[in-house]
């Protein structure tokens, strides 16, 4: 039990639904599959039982702040599973929104390389360390002013790290 790294299938595709609160509402085999729990055990409860300790904050600050916007998010996240095991993966998070109101968050999440996981690791273990003694909105400030300083934004950084280049 625990701490082993899960791999994903090359073609998998991880597909969630959450209502607006972040509450589970729907999720395929795969899904359930890496996380290592029954469809049954994951529905109804916060999408957060996935969330890893080694994610910083300021990652789910920002995710949060583009779904309250009614904006999509691409993101380098690693979960958790049931048995403590972990898997990395590129999720594409997207709020439905119909009359003006959010309606609920769709997440669709793919394998990611090697050479992500260990470019993200530095950064996401940099913002962890900053976390241990600032709030999620100074870390989330922390990593957006870092970014800015390598001329770039987050969404840039996933991009340029999705294509292989390092940052």
């Amino acid at each position: 039990m625990g701490n082993n790294e899960l791999e994903m299938g090359e073609y998998d595709l991880i597909v969630s639904m959450t209502d607006p609160r972040g509450y589970i509402t729907y999720c395929n085999d795969i899904f359930a599959k890496m996380a290592e729990f029954t469809y049954d055990e994951v529905l109804g409860q916060p999408h957060n039982i996935i969330r890893h300790p080694d994610m910083p904050k300021a990652v789910f600050k920002l995710l949060w702040n583009r779904v309250q916007a009614n904006k999509p998010l691409f993101a380098f996240v690693k979960n958790k599973s049931k048995n403590g095991n972990y898997y990395w993966v590129k999720a594409f998070v997207y709020p439905v929104v119909i009359n003006g109101q959010l309606s609920k968050i769709v997440s669709y999440r793919k394998k990611i390389t090697p050479f992500i996981k260990q470019e993200i690791g530095k950064i996401y273990s940099d913002l962890l360390m900053y976390e241990a003694s600032h709030s999620a909105d100074q870390s989330l400030e922390y990593l957006i002013n870092g970014l800015e300083d390598k001329g770039l934004t987050y969404d840039r950084m996933v991009d340029k790290l999705s294509l292989e280049q390092s940052i």
